[in-house]
């Protein structure tokens, strides 16, 4: 009978559409409903149920031929298990109105019962065989006592087993450390295999309890310095043991002036230096902002008002360079007193650095404060351009300062040295992407830059530039390390004999005031003179104290301010951006005596200090009389925007200085003074990047040959840093120089 239904099927399935209208519906729904039946019959057998077939196919269910093989294939596949079976089943499907064999050709589904006591086994896993390995499924469990499985088109070996896993042995998760005297650290049994399933207990033992103890959870106390071995002992089997070796290091050594108080002392002399906040204040407000201040101070709406009305003067366009940093920085500043970048005055500063081509022209700077910006608020991305050479993203930005990573780790503006303000600023953009899953490659290099930042550390805490320890370097490591969630008071990486890099920034505050480039009697780098309050070392040592504190106060990085709710800026009230009318840049002046003792300095009232790196361009620039300026490697690149290079056109450029005597001088690598006269200088910085040489202007003399490198470079490099365009800027500096030597001869 079976037979000639299924002869009768296939004749009425062989019909067309017309010939099958044609049958009596009756006929009709009595196949359909045999059908139906017949499906419901084969399609489950021993429990397990397919659904997904056409009603003709068989389900075949059978117990593993040879469960022996199966048992050896897990053990091979989980080392240190004994599987144990509950299902060991093979599945195959016939046709039955040929008996042939079938094929599932569409998406099916299984389901099977749950085996008796399956949620108190130890470690069970339900397998398919996958060639010559086993692939885990993660079946859904019915109320009916069912699993389900809604891709079973492929299956046909169904495996259940228990993996009970006796203990082989144990490691810890260190082998040796290094810990500080008074910290602790813990140590965590690793066991072999991670599967275990058997219960066992540890003990701990010290082999000198004068050096380190260790608590019977594994926690390790230093008490002094010297180096002690930890042993981990499996009680039910003492030949299972693991060691750790432990050096305990002298610990970070006590701050002389505590935090707080630095803080307190530099924020009051940001506050009465800085009491009309406008372009230029930039990194004051940050600081402030992200340091506590309340974001309904007349201090922060100043800001504002008169940003949007700057912005709004200048239409939104901030740079007519590749210093796209201008917009970055902005971004950073508005959003931390509360302000949507997306909407200032109407302006949507993300526009204007959605083409990472335009920043890329910046070296490295234009990237790093790019993925800063993007990543400062949860709320912001990248608007699509259409106009774009290279539409940005994170992505994009990311694979950029990777690609940009130097062999053996680290980050520098230029050459195949890491360079510490450099990497510590990289590290800062990075730090979102740390330990996160699906960017090991960023962890990595983040953990090669930590790397090379210590062995890069003095033995002061400190770190150099260009030979030059700086308060500078040191802020920016600080900013990096508390970014990233490492406490660099307990962190051994970063202590050398007890000097670490809070107890380093410190010895460059001034006390009432902020803070110092470079110590007094130190070298010259190209920034402000030593011993005297520089406006940029303020701003950068201010907001360095500000992160550390935030890390203390288990709050969000620096820029990290999803804390913060941003609302809609809205315009200007269109009374003016605050700037006065500027002045044209003071000659530098020779540096003061050193001060014996290198822990404070004098108030420079005289000239203006540039410091070795600029990360916003334009400094606050604030001693005590407003003077304190930028150079070096800027951000936004306003540090050489016309400020240390001026023609007769532009002596008196509003860049040259601003409101609250915010300026700045160019790089001066030998600290010797020169001569630049008010109607023509050494070198103009063009807006395309290319630098035209004093000896094709027909002026700027030198008076040595020692200055004439000295200043080309200087000039060269202070343009190539601070915009990204080492190669044009020291080629053109370079081409100067000989065809000046080609002249004298």
């Amino acid at each position: 009978m079976i037979a000639d239904f299924c002869l009768a099927s296939d004749t009425y399935d062989s019909l067309t559409e017309d010939e099958q209208a044609a049958v009596n519906s009756g006929i009709r729904e009595a196949l359909e409903t045999v059908r139906n039946r017949i499906a419901a019959q084969i399609s489950s057998v021993n429990g397990v149920t397919v659904t997904g077939n056409p009603w003709y196919v068989q389900l075949h269910v059978q117990e593993s031929s040879d469960q022996e093989q199966t048992i050896q294939e897990l053990t091979e596949a989980y080392p240190g298990t004994l599987p144990q079976l509950l299902y060991d089943i093979e599945i195959s499907y016939t046709d039955i109105r040929t008996g042939e064999a079938y094929q599932p050709m569409t998406m099916i589904s299984l389901a099977f019962p749950v085996p008796e006591g399956y949620e108190s086994l130890t470690k069970p896993r339900i397998l398919r065989s996958a060639e010559d390995s086993f692939m885990e499924l993660t079946p859904q469990m019915q109320e009916d006592g069912t699993f389900y499985l809604d891709s079973a088109r492929t299956l046909t070996h169904l495996i259940v087993a228990d993996f009970p896993a006796g203990l082989q042995g144990i490691s810890l998760n260190s082998s040796s450390i290094k810990i500080n005297r008074g910290q602790k650290h813990t140590l965590k049994v690793v066991p072999i295999p991670e599967s275990v399933t058997e219960n066992y207990n540890v003990t701990w033992k010290s082999s000198n309890t004068s050096i380190a103890k260790v608590s019977k959870k594994g926690v390790v106390t230093a008490v002094k310095n010297g180096k002690a071995t930890i042993t981990a002992t499996v009680a039910e089997h003492p030949e299972m043991t693991a060691t750790c070796k432990v050096t305990v290091m002298q610990g970070a050594n006590t701050l002389k002036k505590s935090v707080s108080q630095v803080m307190a002392e530099t924020s009051a002399y940001m506050r009465a230096t800085d009491t009309n906040p406008s372009v230029g204040s930039e990194w004051y407000v940050l600081g402030l902002a992200r340091g506590g201040l309340s974001l309904k101070e007349k201090y922060f709406s100043t800001y504002y008002n008169h940003t949007a009305n700057y912005i709004e003067e200048k239409k939104g366009i901030l740079t007519n360079t590749s210093k796209y940093t201008e917009y970055s920085k902005r971004v950073l500043v508005l959003t931390a007193e509360g302000k949507d970048a997306r909407n200032v005055g109407g302006y949507n500063l993300f526009k204007y650095i959605s083409d990472l081509s335009l920043v890329k022209e910046q070296g490295l700077n234009g990237p790093i404060w790019a993925l800063l910006a993007v990543n400062c608020h949860p709320e912001y991305s990248f608007p699509d351009n259409p106009s774009a050479k290279e539409q940005n993203s994170e992505a994009a930005l990311v694979n950029f300062l990777l690609q940009s990573e130097l062999s053996g780790g680290g980050w520098a503006l230029m050459g195949s040295n890491a360079d510490s303000d450099v990497t510590g600023m990289t590290l800062q953009a990075l730090a979102p992407y740390y330990h996160k899953a699906g960017y090991e490659n960023v962890t990595a290099a983040i953990d090669r830059g930590l790397a090379r930042l210590s062995e890069m550390q003095n033995d002061s805490g400190g770190y150099s530039t260009m030979g030059v320890e700086t308060e500078e370097s040191c802020a920016q490591v600080i900013t990096a390390l508390c970014s990233l969630g490492i406490d660099p008071e307990t962190d051994s990486r970063f202590i050398k004999g007890g000097h670490w890099t809070i107890e380093n920034l410190i010895t460059y505050h001034i006390a009432g005031s902020g803070f110092m480039h470079v110590k007094a009697g130190a070298g010259n780098n190209g920034g402000a003179a030593a011993g005297t309050l520089d406006g940029m070392a303020t701003e950068q040592g201010y907001y360095a104290l500000v992160a550390y504190q935030r890390l203390k106060d288990g709050k969000t990085g620096l820029y990290d301010m999803s804390d913060v709710s941003i609302s809609k800026g809205g315009k200007g009230d269109g009374t003016g951006t605050g700037l006065k009318e500027p002045t044209p840049i003071p000659t530098p002046t020779s540096a003061p005596a050193a001060d014996p003792s290198g822990s404070s300095g004098n108030i420079n009232t005289k000239k203006p200090g540039g410091s070795g790196k600029s990360l916003g361009g334009k400094s606050s620039g604030k001693g005590s009389s407003g003077n304190a300026g930028d150079s070096g490697k800027s951000a936004s690149g306003n540090s050489s925007d016309k400020n240390s290079k001026s023609s007769s056109k532009n002596s008196k450029s509003k860049n040259s200085k601003s409101k609250n005597g915010k300026n700045s001088v160019g790089w001066d690598f030998e600290a010797e003074p020169y001569v630049e006269s008010e109607e023509t200088s050494l070198a103009d910085d063009h807006a395309d990047g290319s630098i035209e040489s004093a000896e094709d202007t027909g002026s700027g003399v030198l008076t040595s040959d020692k200055k004439e490198y000295g200043m080309i470079f200087g000039f060269a490099a202070a343009g190539a840093l601070a915009g990204g365009l080492a190669g044009s800027g020291i080629k053109a500096g370079v081409k100067a120089l000989i065809r000046k030597r080609r002249k004298k001869k």
